[in-house]
């Protein structure tokens, strides 16, 4: 390749971008340090509306900031925000290239200096895309949209001009429950009728969110960079907004008819990497933040959940560029972040590799940041694009404290190189570690019946920890150099026990000290 670039970045920003790389792409886990023992107790357990038994939070957010849970400590982001309180992110945009973002969870709403945290959504998966075709208006003041009768046409009329079109928003497109069953129904085989015109600010839709077959009561949403408005379908457990998916919406344009595609976040990974980059008072818990409190946001949907979260070239390369060209255009410093990759055959040779190196040498002021994968522990198994030459590549870390219960006057145990974490062998990478395991970002979603990355992250962790009781974890005590770890097979036991036993427990605990919560979280 030309020559190799040089990027000047404080040395946050790159811990930033590493830390959400390694939580993003590997299982979310926990960190505990409460200063007290915590007794074991089991899980509460309750039925939801359906019958079915759902288990509460492991702890309570300010619980899980109190216990460290997002190991900032580990990478020395607490000491630094201290000791520098205005080098907090501020005045850098960090684009998360994942599965969406939910705007409207606690947490991602603000920066830590007051400004908005999310400058635009964008979905480049084509997974939200609504074909549209031109409608007229009926007799009585209604319309017809593919087989859906909708009365209140005047109100569409009263603040958009036509031409309209028309189009169905269908839930079986977003796959498997509960993610497509974006009203909360108990069904995922819905169809929402949408109407969109042109207003005085550009193209705008209007949808039944409550089913009543009217729009007399409904508002008009623009797209997201132009307004900042997000919607919801309403949700038989209390109302438009309550507990259901986060819709944005994008508007373009093709030989002046419009183009819709709704922005989503289905899965919950993407709000879980952007509240771990850049959260702030996540969960409504004040001082629970992420590793860039002061960053803003993009959130550019490059994977189709409904096809398992896979993602395409061409998405992933529109991404980047819109990024690159709405940071140029606002003159802020841009750090991309990419929780996605494919195991390698070879490293360093597949095609998005050399994308990504084309791409950084057009932007040197880009910084752009690739978790190697979760097909550790053998050598060479870097997952691409994270073998690509001129990405910062990230390994996962296991946290010590995570490791074992904290005690009193104890030092936590010491972070190790995470057993699912890849390691180089045919190119020398991965360039950086840091910590892999993390509480969650920002809840997805406020309804029991939909698991939330913030909810489930300590469960769901120490459940995957403990279905492989017999899998051994790397060593850290060699003192080599951070890459020769990275670049071996070697293995034995963390701490001379398997990891699975006491964590849960403990965590669960620590939810019933009586300690004082305040807080917007409430368990469900």
């Amino acid at each position: 390749m030309s020559q190799p670039i040089t990027l000047q970045w404080p040395w946050w920003v790159l811990i930033a971008a590493a830390s959400t790389a390694c939580a993003g792409s590997s299982a979310p886990q926990a960190e505990p340090r409460p200063a007290v023992v915590p007794p074991t107790v089991a899980p509460a357990v309750r039925a939801d509306r359906t019958g079915v038994a759902t288990k509460e939070p492991v702890l309570p957010p300010q619980y899980a900031m109190l216990a460290g849970l997002m190991p900032v400590r580990s990478i020395g982001v607490d000491s630094f925000r201290l000791a520098y309180p205005t080098y907090d992110g501020r005045g850098v945009v960090i684009g998360i290239l994942d599965s969406g973002l939910d705007a409207v969870v606690p947490g991602l709403q603000v920066t830590g200096h007051g400004v908005r945290k999310i400058l635009d959504l964008r979905d480049f998966s084509g997974e939200g895309r609504i074909p549209l075709s031109p409608i007229a208006r009926g007799v009585e003041g209604t319309m017809e949209v593919m087989g859906h009768r909708l009365a209140g046409f005047a109100r569409v009329a009263g603040f958009a001009a036509g031409p309209y079109y028309g189009g169905l928003f269908r839930e079986i497109t977003l796959g498997a429950t509960p993610a497509a069953d974006v009203n909360d129904n108990g069904r995922m085989t819905d169809e929402f009728p949408v109407v969109v015109g042109r207003a005085s600010g550009g193209w705008v839709v209007v949808t039944d969110t409550d089913g009543d077959g009217m729009l007399d009561d409904e508002r008009p949403v623009h797209d997201y960079l132009v307004a900042a408005e997000t919607f919801s379908y309403l949700s038989p457990m209390g109302g438009e907004g309550s507990g259901s998916m986060t819709i944005a919406v994008n508007f373009s344009e093709e030989d002046g008819r419009p183009v819709l595609d709704f922005f989503l976040d289905n899965s919950g990974h993407g709000t879980h990497v952007a509240g771990i980059a850049a959260g702030h008072n996540m969960f409504g818990v004040e001082g629970f933040d992420g590793v860039a409190p002061g960053a803003q946001l993009l959130g550019l949907k490059i994977s189709n959940n409904t096809r398992g979260g896979i993602s395409v070239t061409g998405s992933m390369v529109r991404a980047m560029n819109y990024a690159a060209n709405f940071a140029r255009r606002r003159a802020l410093p841009l750090v991309l972040n990419l929780s996605f990759g494919v195991g390698n055959e070879l490293e360093g040779i597949a095609a998005i590799d050399s994308l990504i190196n084309e791409f950084s040498l057009k932007h040197p002021d880009v910084l752009f940041v690739i978790s190697v994968g979760n097909d550790g522990p053998g050598i060479s198994s870097l997952g691409f694009p994270g073998s690509a030459a001129y990405s910062l590549s990230v390994c996962a870390l296991f946290p010590g404290v995570f490791a074992k219960a904290p005690q009193p006057g104890v030092a936590p145990e010491t972070d190790v190189l995470g057993w699912w974490s890849a390691r180089g062998g045919e190119v020398a990478k991965p360039d950086v570690c840091a910590p892999g395991v993390a509480l969650c970002g920002p809840s997805t979603s406020s309804r029991p019946s939909r698991p939330r990355p913030g909810r489930w992250a300590v469960e769901r962790c120490s459940i995957r920890e403990a279905a492989f009781p017999t899998r051994r974890q790397p060593t850290a005590g060699s003192g080599r150099p951070i890459r020769q770890e990275c670049t071996t097979s070697r293995r034995s036991p963390m701490g001379g026990t398997h990891p699975g036993d006491q964590r849960l427990t403990d965590a669960r605990g620590w939810r019933r000290r009586g300690i004082p919560f305040s807080g917007s979280w409430s368990p469900r």
